[in-house]
């Protein structure tokens, strides 16, 4: 089993080498505007997935199917909406040189406006990013029996050197082969546990009462409007920006989610059905997200249980390299934005997202569950849906910007009363702020310039009356 995985590790630190002898500083952020259809689809399907595979699995093993309905409309619809978008963002991308959120915010309303939804974007990215941290820190502590903290020290090693080595190009072909070793391991892993439970009828007739029930987690309110606007959360997420504007042609960015899609319904049901299986052949854990570390260590055979560990780290790795490549490429853009004098170099890109790595990490050490974390990430996520919409369709920028202060601040300010149901109070609010009628004041978008390769100062002003980029 050790060698399976160091074998794992070996390859991801490969990638990372021979893509950082021959990268350049476009390349570290766009993958110089080639990601082909293949990269994408894998790099698409393993974000999406990412520790929501360890948090539901250990998830549905305590409480039933209700976390898994969620998570399975978060992926499939999160899929088609942002396989509708994707064109747009695409078209605006290769017109205008930008790479991530905040830069369209930036070129649409100002760099004040930029810099509001960068910071909001670091919040976001830095916590869901950590989530990632916990769970591979978790893994790693329990396949080499060391303590938490050492385990993260550890994963830190790994993870952010290859990340801050190779930027997205290695991040995206790094995904591209953790998405096999996930598909793998963890079929491997399904066709076990449930052989092990006796087959899908055994694992429905040993189920506990209420396990079926799709409300056990979150009341009907919550559930199914939490799976509306789930749907829409990957639109808030950076790193899928950024990967739309690494693709090789307009033509494949809609396919790439398309072809996402029947792969992240298998891992999420397979996520799910492994948890619902393992009632009857694992004791309740007192740590629900090491389930699948648990089975695949106990209950596969051995010649299997290498694939499978490696598959259950591929499913967080593969998400924390996005995010952290996502956070480096806001954070050098808004320098580059408001400090013009500063050189930008490969050499400091790579010390940024080494030392946004550490960052997290750090954070790391401080918020050791998923659960609680993935769900106000949600929740902020949410929160930044009413105006990145109101962005893509014109509304006017007073609108926007309180669309999306408000949203923030009572995110921060109700997330600890509310919890898993804060989107309920803070979404209406922020919506009726986007259409409320404050008085209007003409943006001058010319006003506002934005990076482009050529350096030449561009707007992104278009007809009010419908979606950027749609013409």
């Amino acid at each position: 089993m050790l060698w399976v995985v160091g074998a794992y590790i070996a390859v991801l630190l490969l990638i990372a080498w021979i893509n950082a002898r021959r990268e350049t500083l476009t390349g570290y952020f766009t993958n110089e505007k080639s990601s082909s259809l293949p990269l994408l689809v894998a790099s698409n399907t393993s974000t999406f997935i990412g520790a929501g595979a360890l948090m539901f699995a250990g998830e549905a093993h305590r409480s039933g199917i209700s976390i898994g309905i969620l998570q399975l409309s978060w992926a499939l619809f999160g899929c088609l909406v942002f396989a509708y978008f994707a064109p747009r963002i695409k078209k605006i991308a290769d017109q205008y040189g930008i790479f991530t959120l905040p830069d369209f915010f930036g070129a649409r309303y100002g760099n004040g406006a930029g810099l509001g939804m960068a910071l909001t974007q670091v919040l976001l990215l830095t916590t869901w990013a950590a989530i990632q941290v916990v769970a591979v820190a978790k893994l790693v502590a329990m396949f080499f029996s060391i303590s938490y903290e050492i385990a993260l020290v550890g994963s830190a090693l790994v993870v952010v050197f290859y990340s801050a080595a190779g930027g997205l190009k290695t991040d995206i072909i790094s995904d591209y082969f953790q998405f096999w070793v996930m598909l793998v391991g963890l079929g491997l892993l399904l066709y076990f546990s449930v052989s092990a439970a006796g087959g899908v009828s055994a694992i429905i007739a040993h189920l506990p009462k209420g396990h079926l029930d799709p409300y056990a987690f979150a009341p009907p309110a919550t559930l199914i409007v939490g799976s509306i606007m789930t749907s829409l959360f990957s639109l808030s997420n950076s790193g899928h920006w950024q990967r739309v504007a690494s693709s090789k042609s307009l033509n494949i960015v809609m396919p790439s989610y398309l072809w996402a899609v029947p792969f992240c319904v298998f891992f999420v049901g397979a996520a799910t059905l492994i948890g619902l299986a393992a009632i009857s052949i694992v004791a309740p854990l007192k740590d629900p997200d090491q389930l699948l570390f648990v089975l695949g260590r106990d209950h596969v055979p051995a010649w299997a249980g290498g694939l499978v560990v490696a598959a259950i780290l591929a499913t967080v790795m593969s998400t924390i390299d996005s995010l952290l490549i996502a956070l480096s490429t806001i954070t050098i853009k808004q320098t580059e934005q408001f400090f013009p004098r500063v050189r930008v170099s490969l050499r400091r890109a790579r010390l940024v997202t080494l030392l946004i790595g550490i960052f997290i990490f750090a954070i790391a050490l401080g918020f050791p569950t998923l659960l609680g974390l993935s769900l106000f990430s949600y929740n902020l996520g949410i929160a930044l849906l009413p105006a990145i919409l109101g962005a893509l369709y014109n509304r006017p920028k007073g609108n926007v910007a309180r669309a999306l202060a408000y949203g923030v601040i009572l995110t921060l300010g109700l997330y600890y009363f509310f919890e898993k149901s804060t989107f309920l109070a803070t979404l209406p609010i922020s919506t009726v702020l986007l259409f409320w009628p404050f008085k209007k004041t003409p943006t001058d978008f010319s006003s506002h310039p934005i990076y482009t390769p050529d350096k030449k100062s561009r707007s992104l002003a278009t007809d009010s009356d419908s979606p950027v980029g749609s013409g």
